[in-house]
């Protein structure tokens, strides 16, 4: 995808509605665009989308910026798109921060933004389909769900996560807030969700076909891969690995093994949205054995399932597949399947 000037941003081409979330790297603006040409097909007038903006930037060329996080999501997202349960990218280029933008940026990051002869930095800009309500909203108003819909929610979240699997690519920051919904606008029912929508790619990888990271860990003890996310949601095998790698001075590289990854992240994700709990109380940060410093639980440990939320089978597979042995998790698609005739 061809990486647009800043001109874009002059006129009316972008109007900020809003600031949707913010944080140590960047801002997310709720954004109209009625003359932009980075949409040019099938617009509406008035139609809102998601802009990230990365204003944590040190160099000022194009293709340094470009390799940085939002580049890197874009780059994900190209390799997935088109997917139903997938955000779509509706552009992406590299500009200076107009000076319309540069009141929405925190007083915090304004050094950030700004060069220290006072002109604006070059920053990513990444655009994206806008979807109103996460999850955790949803969750909040509507809990608990019917079993039809925790079904319907377990199976297209699984299908995006599935999706990328296929393309050795893992989320690593998937987490109630980073799924959106599209629903039907007859309000009050938790039978009107349409559609959920993984977001957020930023701590996405590309693995080999094996599943497996070769993670490099420098002089200063410090890994070379992009970060974790949501921790509670990774696997207690890649947190053991980094611990033990971290551990031992002459350890140069350590292989991550992402194969059952994929099916924890969902199994965590489905007690979260049935219990509004982790399925391990305390995990990881207050499951660690005193002496290794390893993250450790037994299977006792998990959380019950209520009965009259999902079938005792799917409550047995979803069980299963946040155990702490990785051997004794189901696959991916056997989880997904278990729920695919219940989400009508």
């Amino acid at each position: 995808m061809a990486h647009r000037s800043i001109e874009v941003f002059q006129g009316d081409c972008f109007e900020v509605r809003r600031v949707l979330g913010e944080g140590d790297f960047g801002l997310v603006l709720e954004v109209s665009c009625d003359l932009c040409p980075l949409i040019e097909h099938n617009h509406e007038r008035g139609k809102t989308y998601a802009m990230k903006l990365q204003f944590h930037v040190e160099q000022h060329d194009d293709q340094a910026i470009q390799d940085g996080a939002y580049a890197h999501e874009q780059r994900m997202l190209e390799l997935l798109l088109p997917h139903p349960n997938i955000v779509s990218l509706v552009g992406a280029f590299v500009g200076a921060i107009p000076d319309s933008l540069l009141p929405y940026i925190p007083d915090w990051a304004q050094t950030l933004a700004t060069h220290e002869h006072g002109g604006s930095r070059v920053m990513q800009f990444i655009v994206m389909e806008r979807l109103h309500m996460t999850l955790a909203d949803y969750l909040e108003q509507h809990h608990p769900l019917s079993p039809q819909v925790i079904s319907r929610i377990i199976v297209q979240v699984g299908s995006a996560l599935l999706h990328m699997q296929r393309h050795l690519i893992v989320h690593r920051d998937l987490k109630l807030e980073n799924i959106l919904l599209e629903l039907d606008h007859d309000e009050g029912r938790d039978s009107d969700i349409k559609r959920c929508v993984v977001i957020d790619l930023g701590s996405s990888c590309t693995l080999s076909t094996n599943m497996i990271e070769l993670a490099t860990i420098d002089s200063r003890g410090v890994v070379t891969s992009r970060r974790w996310g949501n921790q509670p949601h990774i696997a207690p095998e890649l947190l053991i690995a980094l611990t033990r790698a971290l551990a031992d001075d002459t350890v140069t590289e350590v292989a991550l093994d992402y194969s059952k990854q994929v099916v924890y992240e969902l199994g965590v994700l489905g007690f979260e949205i049935i219990n509004r709990q982790q399925p391990i109380d305390g995990y990881p940060y207050r499951r660690t054995d005193r002496v290794t410093n390893e993250v450790v639980y037994s299977d006792a440990a998990i959380a019950s399932i209520p009965n009259d939320r999902i079938t005792a089978s799917q409550a047995e597979l979803l069980t299963r597949a946040v155990s702490f042995d990785a051997t004794q998790r189901p696959s991916l698609e056997e989880l997904i399947d278990a729920f695919r005739g219940s989400q009508v």
